[in-house]
C-alpha cells in the first residue's frame, strides 16, 4: 500500500487537439464507472460545517472548552499508555486530573490545550491599519520568533507556563490539545521530559476491492482575470478520454470523481464580480463551462478557497448554486463547504482548500506543509490555530474541526508544490496525505487510487 507516487507528464502539440475549446460545454461521453454519490454518513459530517444561523454574541472561549472536552480523554489515554503504564527504570509519575491539582516538584502527566505567545502573531491593530488604509505590515512568513517564543497549557482550572527545549522541538501550534511530562519547578513553571498527542482517530476498513478507480484532484484554477490557460484545456481533453494513447485513456477511464479543492476563481473574483462584464464575472462564466463539462462524465465537487468570492471564516460555505447556471442543472455537481468530507465507494477522503495547514506552517520554521498536515491528525484536529490566528464562527455547542474519524485520504490544496505521504496510527488506521500543487502555476492534476492509496500527478504541458 505504500507506494512511491509517480508523476507523469502529458506533452501535446499544439495540432493534436481532438476538439475546439468552443464545444466544451459538449464534451464527448466516453464509458466509465461513475462512482455514487456521498453517503448520508459523509453528508451528516458536512451538515456540521454549514451554518444555517450566523450569530456572533456567544464567547470564542466555549469552542476551546468544546475541544478539550472532545479530546482529553484521548490525550490522557495516550500519556498513561506511554508514561504512566509499564514504565520500569524511571521515576514514577502521576497525572493529575486538572492543571491546578499539579503537584509542585512531582513528576507527572497533564493534560491541557496550548497557547503559543509568539511576536509574529497578527493583532488587532493591523486588521485597523487595514480599515483606516494605513500601510499595514507586511505578510508574515512565520509567527515564531525563536527562544522569545512563549508556551502555555490552559485548562478549565487553570494555566502554566512551559519550558524546556522538548516544547520547542515538536512543532506545536495554538489550540492543540497535547498532554505534557514533566516537573512543576519552585517559581512555578512546567518543566517538560515529554509531549504527546491524542492520536489519530478510530478509522473504518478500506473496503476491499479489486479494479483501480481514482479520485482526480486540481486546485488553484485562478480563472478570474485571466483567460483559461492551456494546461487547463489539456485537462479536460484528459478527462474526457480525448487525449494521449490507450493507457492515458484508460486511466482518464477510471476516474470516477473530480474534486476542485478552492480558488477556482481566484483573487480578483470578490470585486470584479460586482461589476456587470468585469473580468470576475468572464471567469465565473468560463468556470461554470467547465464544471458543466465535467459534470457531464462523472460527479464534480467545488470547493471555496481563500481567493474565492465567498466568506473567509471558517467553514467557508458553499459557493451559490446560482453562480453556475449550466452546472447547477446537473445532478452530478455539488458545491460543498470548506472543509469537506466526501465518501467514495467506502472511501473517506478529507478536503480543505489549503487555509488551515498554511496558517499552521506560520508556527514554526522550515516547517513543510505535508509535515505539519500529519501533525494535526495525529492532533484529532484539522484547523488548531482558529480561532487564534485563523478566523473561525465561534461555534457554541460542538467543534467540527474536531476530527471523530480518521479519513483514508487528507487531501490539502493550493499548495506550492506535490507532497504525498502514507501515515500509519498505533491502531492499524492508514491514511494518505496529499498537497494539491495550484494548478495556474504547475499544471498538475493529482489521482488518487481508491484500491492502495497511491497518489501521482498528471502534468499539461504543450510543444509548439
Amino acid at each position: 500500500m505504500n507506494q512511491v507516487a509517480e508523476r507523469s507528464t502529458l506533452q501535446v502539440a499544439s495540432g493534436d487537439f481532438l476538439r475546439a475549446p468552443a464545444t466544451l460545454g459538449q464534451p464527448t461521453r466516453h464509458l466509465r464507472s461513475v462512482a455514487a454519490a456521498s453517503t448520508p454518513a459523509a453528508a451528516a459530517t458536512n451538515r456540521d460545517f454549514v451554518i444555517l444561523q450566523r450569530s456572533y454574541r456567544q464567547q470564542y472561549s466555549n469552542i476551546y472548552f468544546l475541544r478539550l472536552h472532545a479530546l482529553k480523554a484521548a490525550a490522557a489515554e495516550a500519556a498513561h499508555r506511554q508514561w504512566l503504564d509499564n514504565t520500569p527504570g524511571t521515576a514514577p509519575a502521576v497525572y493529575a486530573a486538572k492543571i491546578s491539582a499539579i503537584p509542585p516538584g512531582r513528576r507527572c502527566a497533564v493534560v491541557g490545550t496550548l497557547y503559543c505567545d509568539q511576536k509574529g502573531k497578527p493583532n488587532v491593530l493591523d486588521d485597523l491599519s487595514k480599515e483606516l488604509w494605513i500601510s499595514a505590515p507586511p505578510p508574515r512568513v512565520t509567527y515564531a520568533d525563536g527562544d522569545a517564543d512563549l508556551y502555555y497549557l490552559e485548562d478549565e482550572s487553570s494555566r502554566v507556563t512551559l519550558t524546556g527545549a522538548v516544547v520547542r522541538a515538536a512543532g506545536l501550534a495554538t489550540g492543540a490539545v497535547i498532554a505534557v511530562l514533566g516537573t512543576e519547578n519552585l517559581v512555578g513553571d512546567f518543566e517538560v521530559e515529554a509531549v504527546t498527542f491524542p492520536g489519530l482517530a478510530p478509522q473504518p476498513a478500506l473496503p476491499a476491492r479489486t479494479e483501480d478507480r481514482y479520485v482526480a484532484l486540481v486546485s488553484g484554477l485562478q480563472l478570474a482575470g485571466r483567460p483559461p490557460s492551456l494546461g487547463l484545456e489539456l485537462m479536460t481533453e484528459f478527462l474526457t478520454g480525448c487525449l494521449g494513447g490507450p493507457g492515458d485513456q484508460a486511466l482518464a477511464a477510471a476516474v470516477t470523481r473530480l474534486v476542485v479543492v478552492g480558488n477556482a476563481l481566484g483573487s480578483e473574483s470578490a470585486g470584479a464580480l460586482e461589476l456587470a462584464g468585469g473580468d470576475g464575472a468572464a471567469g465565473l462564466k468560463a468556470l461554470d463551462g467547465y464544471l458543466s463539462a465535467w459534470a457531464a462524465l462523472m460527479p464534480v465537487d467545488l470547493m471555496p478557497g481563500a481567493d474565492d468570492p465567498a466568506n473567509h471564516v471558517l467553514p467557508q460555505q458553499a459557493l451559490h448554486i446560482s453562480l453556475f447556471p449550466r452546472a447547477g442543472r446537473l445532478s452530478t455537481f455539488e458545491s460543498v463547504t470548506n472543509p469537506a468530507w466526501f465518501d467514495v465507494d467506502g472511501v473517506s477522503l478529507l478536503g480543505t482548500a489549503g487555509q488551515t495547514i498554511d496558517d499552521l506552517v506560520k508556527y514554526g520554521t522550515a516547517t513543510a506543509p505535508i509535515d505539519v498536515a500529519e501533525r494535526s491528525l495525529r492532533w484529532r484536529h484539522m484547523a488548531p490555530s482558529a480561532p487564534d490566528t485563523l478566523w473561525c464562527y465561534p461555534f457554541a455547542e460542538k467543534d467540527p474541526f474536531v476530527l471523530e474519524s480518521t479519513p483514508h485520504v487528507y487531501f490539502i490544496g493550493n499548495q506550492a508544490t506535490f507532497q504525498s505521504r502514507l501515515t500509519q496510527g498505533s491502531d492499524g488506521q492508514v491514511c494518505r496525505i496529499v498537497c494539491v500543487p495550484d494548478f495556474s502555476h504547475t499544471s498538475t492534476l493529482v489521482l488518487v487510487n481508491l484500491r492502495t492509496l497511491a497518489a501521482h500527478t498528471v502534468s499539461f504541458t504543450a510543444t509548439f
